[in-house]
């Protein structure tokens, strides 16, 4: 595959890799960022051997999507025209890594990564300054989660088993959905209706957290 791309790739615009068993993604990185220059999207899944990532660089390239690569643990970017980034089912996937901003990223979707450690989200914040939408569901090992944005408006949280610290800063977000969260703390909640923490009129969909986070949670409300 890396020789076919190298001959016939210096025009495409999108490539969509779909259960290429036999294909180690690493392998091909470097001949994506040298014979494709004008790639915008690259969507990834099934990829069963692929292990690393190591660094994805394109000054093109606007979606990435990767799922379904069962071994995948560590996924490194270079692409500052990034504006949308989705990966899904990922279930070893440990690091991941920005090699510079990403200033025009604006959705970022972790969906059933279980094994992002928590200090990802606050590096994904600092390097996409315009970002409007993340997705956080299916993460088994994060304890605490911070979330400071200016201008993120859509949150979403839910399926985190071990999650029992939420801190919200996110004075413009309209839209948050918590959801499965059993070991939630009450203060969570608390600190996400205080003033300033989300915006004056965001909508809040709760489902799956404690009783006696929802107490609060009522009360909070009521001030």
């Amino acid at each position: 595959i890396p020789g076919m791309l190298s001959l016939c790739t210096p025009q495409l615009a999108k490539l969509t890799l779909v259960s290429c068993a036999l294909l180690d993604l690493s392998s091909i990185a470097q001949t994506l960022n040298e014979c494709a220059p004008r790639l915008q999207s690259l969507h990834v899944s099934q990829c069963i051997l692929t292990r690393k990532l190591p660094l994805l660089a394109s000054e093109s390239l606007k979606h990435l999507s990767v799922e379904k690569c069962e071994k995948l643990e560590l996924v490194n970017l270079s692409c500052p025209q990034l504006a949308q980034l989705t990966l899904q089912s990922l279930t070893v996937l440990r690091s991941l890594t920005f090699e510079q901003p990403v200033p025009n990223l604006q959705e970022c979707i972790f969906e059933s990564c279980g094994m992002i450690p928590q200090s990802v989200f606050p590096s994904v914040l600092h390097m996409a300054p315009l970002l409007r939408s993340l997705v956080c569901t299916g993460n088994v090992c994060a304890s605490e989660i911070a979330v400071a944005h200016a201008n993120l408006e859509l949150l979403i949280v839910g399926n985190c088993q071990r999650l029992q610290t939420l801190h919200i800063t996110c004075p413009n977000v309209r839209h948050a959905q918590l959801f499965q969260l059993p070991v939630l703390h009450a203060s969570s909640l608390s600190e996400m209706f205080a003033p300033n923490a989300v915006h004056a009129d965001c909508v809040v969909d709760i489902a799956g957290i404690p009783a006696d986070t929802m107490c609060v949670d009522v009360c909070v409300r009521a001030l």
